[in-house]
């Protein structure tokens, strides 16, 4: 088969590279210069196993999460080695309540060990692992030496260790683009916007660009894209029937010195919080919700300039980032004059539902109804959910497509 795949975010990386594995010839479009260059690229890294999805009571998200976590390595390791990935891994996260979360310390802790046992089962399962690990520790209480030493108590009203880690996405990036470049079946085509999809009366499909003249004969096209996947499928004549969110949103990343010893990466929960995450590389990421997350839209797709990668940001979103960090993780305060960088980049979120993260009902609360859309055949549209999810949905595609 010919296949067109728009998008070169992880999601569609992957699924191009699954596909020319089963020998299918492949076309592969994006709008940038290269592949992971936007929100596959520019996102804390870390490889959920579902604890942030405490609300969604139902455990579909955490049982989601956890599958796509224990297969994400394996299925990588074909193009980026399951050992390399392990060295590019984060500390365990810690899980921080703040007085204005939106559940207690006591209800996350209970909900943690329910969740415990369904994560633990499912890496129990053949074939099963995370980032290398057969295990992970099940979530503990910090105590209070480790939780003074680590954060202030004035801010911070309890923390919790749990076994996820990030990845270093820059590395996974280099890794899968070169990957992509050497593949005999795989056809890049880079800095090319796609504006239509259409279907002929034979059951082929054709891709219009921007610019350029609709290239017919495809036998299937994967719409892998992030925040113009809607678009496209509106032009098909597929519309949205529920609510949905774009949020545009700055990444603030530092390097720091490889030694600098501050190893620490944490998640406020439950709430409209932030992320600090620190790799073994010295790349750290951060966001602080309320002053990083600019703007929201329901519109089909969001502004253009929404996903710019440039590093044009101005410095009081870093600054405030960092002042928010610091007042409830120690040691942060003078963390920005040691990095050798420092970037804040925009980027965009797509998530199901109407409100945002500070409503306790907020649909923001799940991600278990995500994958992949077959609308007709040889048409499939993939809601990748998070960057756990890629590799799996990845093989899923391929395994329907099958083989040449």
């Amino acid at each position: 088969m010919r296949v067109c795949v728009l998008g070169a975010g992880i999601q569609g990386v992957l699924c191009a590279l699954e596909l020319a594995e089963r020998g299918h010839d492949i076309v592969i479009c994006d709008a940038l210069e290269d592949a992971i260059m936007a929100a596959s690229l520019h996102n804390e890294g870390k490889i959920h196993l579902g604890y942030v999805y405490a609300k969604d009571t139902s455990d579909r998200t955490s049982r989601l999460m956890a599958r796509g976590a224990s297969q994400f390595s394996r299925l990588l390791d074909r193009w980026w080695p399951e050992p390399e990935i392990e060295a590019t891994a984060s500390e365990p996260f810690d899980y921080l309540v703040l007085p204005e979360s939106l559940e207690t310390a006591d209800w996350l802790s209970a909900r943690y060990r329910q969740m415990d046992t369904g994560i633990s089962a499912c890496l129990a399962s053949s074939g099963a692992s995370y980032l290398s690990r057969r295990s992970i520790r099940p979530v503990e209480r910090l105590n209070q030496r480790e939780f003074e030493t680590r954060y202030n108590t004035d801010t911070v009203a309890a923390a919790f260790r749990t076994g996820e880690r990030a990845i270093d996405l820059t590395r996974m990036a280099a890794a899968l683009r070169s990957a992509l470049a050497v593949h005999p079946r795989i056809e890049r085509r880079w800095n090319t916007r796609i504006e239509a999809v259409s279907e002929s009366d034979t059951g082929s499909f054709s891709v219009r660009t921007e610019g350029e003249a609709p290239e017919g004969s495809f036998d299937a096209v994967v719409n892998a894209l992030w925040s113009d996947r809607l678009r496209i499928d509106h032009g098909m004549g597929i519309h949205v029937r529920r609510p949905f969110l774009f949020r545009q949103k700055v990444a603030v990343r530092m390097a720091l010195p490889e030694a600098s010893g501050f190893d620490l990466s944490a998640t406020m929960v439950i709430g409209p919080f932030g992320d600090f995450v620190s790799l073994p590389s010295g790349e750290t990421y951060l966001s602080w919700y309320p002053s990083a997350c600019l703007r929201h839209t329901q519109d089909i797709a969001p502004p253009p300039d929404w996903a710019n990668t440039g590093d044009g940001m101005q410095d009081d979103v870093v600054e405030a980032c960092v002042a928010e960090l610091g007042r409830r993780i120690n040691g942060i305060d003078g963390i920005r004059k040691r990095a050798r960088s420092t970037r804040a980049v925009p980027g965009v979120i797509f998530s199901w539902g109407d409100s945002d993260i500070d409503d306790t009902e907020s649909e923001l609360h799940q991600r278990h109804d995500v994958g992949i859309n077959a609308y007709r055949p040889g048409y499939y549209s993939i809601d990748t959910g998070k960057l756990t999810l890629a590799p799996i949905f990845a093989a899923e595609l391929a395994e329907r497509i099958g083989s040449k």
